[in-house]
């Protein structure tokens, strides 16, 4: 388990292009990649449960497959969350949900990083001719 300094200074390293590409377990056309697989992995003792929001809040899913895209921020408060899902940070977010324990640790507020949150883009994909919605870090678009 990291804290929210290593485990941001962890998700630097990915970049964009990266080769691997992770199916959601429940829902196929749920992907992430590399560094949101780290995140998962690391964050706390597992924050799987962010892939499952994602992947099944029906409103995300719509949202995505009619917009093509969408910011999610998980903002950390101490052992509480609040995940936002929108199409930008300055409106309003079309899904909110307070998460109520977490052991994920505090995004580090640095000067890339002014609001201290963890920040992923969901996009409307292809995985060959099938649509697909990719999770990823915002370094790895």
């Amino acid at each position: 388990m990291q804290d929210g300094h290593e485990l941001y200074q962890s998700l630097r390293q990915f970049m964009g292009g990266g080769e691997d590409i992770y199916k959601h377990r429940l829902v196929k056309s749920f992907n992430y990649t590399e560094g949101v697989r780290e995140f998962a992995r690391e964050a706390g003792n597992g924050a799987y449960w962010l892939l499952d929001i994602l992947a099944t809040e029906p409103s995300i899913i719509k949202h995505i497959k009619h917009r093509g895209f969408a910011l999610v921020l998980l903002k950390v408060m101490g052992s509480t969350a609040l995940l936002t899902v929108a199409d930008d940070s300055d409106v309003p977010p079309l899904f909110a949900q307070t998460i109520g324990y977490t052991d994920c640790p505090e995004a580090p507020v640095t000067p890339s990083n002014p609001d201290g949150v963890w920040k992923f883009y969901l996009e409307q994909s292809y995985a060959g001719d099938q649509p697909i919605i990719l999770c990823m870090l915002p370094n790895e678009r």
